[in-house]
């Protein structure tokens, strides 16, 4: 059921953004992609990338945290951790109404031995 639930909420433009950012993940689990790479890759407007973003990171799967230009102060990139466990990546709180990522300590011990 935990997976199942997942791709219920993981749909259309959420989903093409979400995997958009896993294809560009490094080895510490960060990714940096541009708003117009995503825009490239996925097809989509920006408006609904940052709409996309936006519901990721309410919804518990991503989270990001603006870099600024060392000398100039001026915004450089986003860099996104998908899944965030520490503390300086934190994924903003839920509206009262939107689907939240389930946690997998939810799900039926029959499920979990089956995902070993």
């Amino acid at each position: 059921k935990f997976r199942e639930k997942q791709l219920r909420q993981l749909k259309g433009p959420i989903l093409g953004v979400f995997i958009c950012i896993a294809l560009h993940i490094n080895e510490q689990g960060r990714s940096w992609p541009s708003c117009a790479l995503i825009s490239k890759e996925t097809g989509y407007a920006r408006g609904t990338i940052f709409d996309c973003l936006a519901s990721l990171e309410r919804m518990g799967y991503l989270s990001r945290v603006q870099v600024s230009n060392r000398e100039t102060g001026q915004f450089a990139s986003n860099v996104y951790q998908l899944f965030p466990k520490s503390r300086r990546f934190k994924a903003k709180s839920p509206r009262p109404n939107e689907p939240r990522r389930s946690s997998p300590d939810t799900v039926a011990s029959d499920t979990k031995d089956n995902q070993k």
